[in-house]
Parts: C-alpha cells; sequence; structure tokens
C-alpha cells in the first residue's frame, strides 16, 4: 500500500513540475512552446490554462521536438538546420548529387525541404540547383559545409527562392 501512495506522488510530482513554473506575466505565454502552449496561447495566462498548456506539453513529450525543429511556437537552436543540411548532403552525397544535378528524385526533394522550402518552392528549388549545379558543387570532395554556404548565399541572392525557401 504504501508503494502506491509513493507512486502517486510521484506521479503527480512529475506531472505537475512543469506547472508550477508556468507563472504569469506580460500577456506572455509563460508554459514554454509545445501544442499544449498552442492551444491555449489566447487564455490571458491564467493559472488553470498556463498549466493545463504546461501539463499538456509534459504529456504528450512535444517540446523536445518543438525547440529543436523550430515549431509548435519554438525557437529553432541556432545552427541546428545547417548542420542536419549538411549531415544530409554528407550521408546522401551521391544519390543527392545525381539528383540535383536533374533536377528531380527524393533526395533532392527532401533536401529542399531541409533547406526551408515550402511545398510550392520545392520545383523552383530543383530547377534553380540543376541550373547552377556545376557552380554549386565545384569539386567532387568539397566539404558539405562549403556546398551548403555556398547554396545559401545562391539561394539569398535570388529574389523569387529566398521567398519560398526560408534558410
Amino acid at each position: 500500500m504504501r508503494h502506491h501512495i509513493l507512486l502517486g506522488i510521484i506521479s503527480v510530482a512529475l506531472f505537475a513540475a512543469p506547472a508550477a513554473f508556468a507563472g504569469s506575466g506580460g500577456g506572455q505565454n509563460m508554459a514554454g512552446c509545445g501544442w499544449g502552449s498552442q492551444v491555449f496561447k489566447d487564455n490571458k495566462n491564467t493559472k488553470g490554462a498556463q498549466s493545463t498548456a504546461a501539463t499538456s506539453n509534459g504529456l504528450f513529450f512535444n517540446q523536445a521536438f518543438g525547440i529543436t525543429s523550430g515549431t509548435s511556437g519554438c525557437t529553432a537552436v541556432p545552427g541546428l538546420a545547417r548542420l542536419e543540411r549538411e549531415q544530409f548532403l554528407a550521408v546522401n552525397r551521391r544519390n543527392l548529387s545525381r539528383e540535383l544535378s536533374t533536377g528531380s528524385g527524393e533526395y533532392a526533394a527532401s533536401f529542399a525541404a531541409l533547406m526551408g522550402c515550402r511545398e510550392d518552392g520545392v520545383a523552383s528549388f530543383l530547377s534553380f540547383v540543376k541550373q547552377r549545379y556545376d557552380r554549386l558543387f565545384p569539386e567532387k570532395d568539397a566539404a558539405p559545409a562549403e556546398i551548403i554556404a555556398a547554396l545559401e548565399f545562391e539561394i539569398t541572392r535570388d529574389a523569387k527562392l529566398s521567398r519560398a525557401c526560408a534558410i
């Protein structure tokens, strides 16, 4: 019986802890980021809304994903998107290079998404890279960081593509 009571106390403490830090202030949602914060963001920071938002964030474990991906009201970790692009390029270099040179393919479309291109901007991105392939991939063994930097630079210089892809 004692173990059940202790287990109940620990469970309540674990789920109530995020709510304890949910404070109020300045009209800003204080439960952090995540689905719960997005659902309850217009509730004027009442204790009930903030507690529910914080508990929802804790129960569904979506805050960590939101933090790393920059979604659900979270700010992305600086440099994480670029690191993901570099890793994707390094791991899939042969297939990605072939598809980018032709302007189509699954690896190329996935890479476009990693480059922050909206769904309606993927075709523009692939066409853009195909036209500039020799300039963006000048050396067979260029470092992924160099390729990504050159690609980001070229995208920011193109008015249409810089609107379609958020780097």
